[in-house]
């Protein structure tokens, strides 16, 4: 356990649940698995599963609801069988999350942070070149830091997991932590030199290439690993 049990608690609840939404939203429209909304027919409004197909068909299964609106609801199918072009129309309402939610981003920046924590500790998680950082996860609701991750082109599992060391010419020193499509920039030095560079690139809507130097992901805190590692990116970013 690296976050105490109220920061848990809070960021299961508050981010993390915006993550898992966006996910799961990404996955449905893409026809990867269902959604939960709701069926109505009339006056008749129950939960449903709703499945669509990137064919463009649904299959909708009824969650519960009263008996008698349950009877309604199956009556009003059997009847679509026979006269369909004279039913009263039926209506299927869901929500979907934007996948550029800004709390789910704050979710993916805690999650990098406590990655490069498990890996060094202290000696790197309070930085003072992290405060606005440590903000940011502190504060979701508004946007505090420039860009600092990006949805990678390839739908990869999020059992692919990585932290490495960013070289390229295109960005100052930093980490890059990798979850599944997900990538999160954190500096290894002036966040706004950074962050900053990110906005820019992203206005000019460029594209530029790293390598992921050493990557290694923490099953578990890894301390240890906080001399070498450190002096390492220390030597390449001179």
């Amino acid at each position: 356990m690296l976050t105490c049990r109220a920061c848990n608690s809070t960021a299961g609840h508050k981010i993390d649940a915006a993550a898992h939404r966006v996910e799961r939203s990404i996955r449905t429209l893409a026809g990867q698995e269902p959604t939960r909304g709701w069926l109505h027919v009339g006056d008749d409004e129950l939960p449903a599963e709703i499945d669509t197909t990137v064919a463009g068909t649904n299959r909708i299964t009824m969650l519960g609801g009263h008996p008698a609106a349950l009877g309604r609801m199956a009556a009003y199918f059997e009847g679509l069988t026979r006269t369909p072009t004279t039913a009263d129309p039926f209506r299927l309402s869901f929500s979907l999350t934007d996948p550029n939610d800004k709390i789910a981003k704050v979710s993916w920046l805690k999650s990098a942070y406590l990655a490069l924590f498990a890996l060094f500790g202290y000696r790197y998680a309070m930085q003072a070149f992290l405060g606005s950082v440590r903000h940011q996860i502190q504060n979701p609701d508004k946007e505090h830091l420039g860009p600092f991750s990006l949805r990678l082109p390839q739908p990869l599992p999020f059992s692919e997991c990585r932290v490495f060391w960013i070289a390229t010419p295109e960005l100052p020193v930093c980490w890059g932590v990798q979850m599944g499509p997900i990538l999160v920039f954190l500096p290894h030095g002036d966040p706004n030199a950074l962050y900053g560079r990110l906005a820019e690139l992203k206005a000019q809507g460029a594209s530029f290439e790293f390598k992921a130097e050493n990557s290694v992901w923490p099953l578990a805190p890894m301390f240890a690993m906080a001399e070498k590692v450190v002096r390492r990116a220390k030597i390449e970013a001179t």
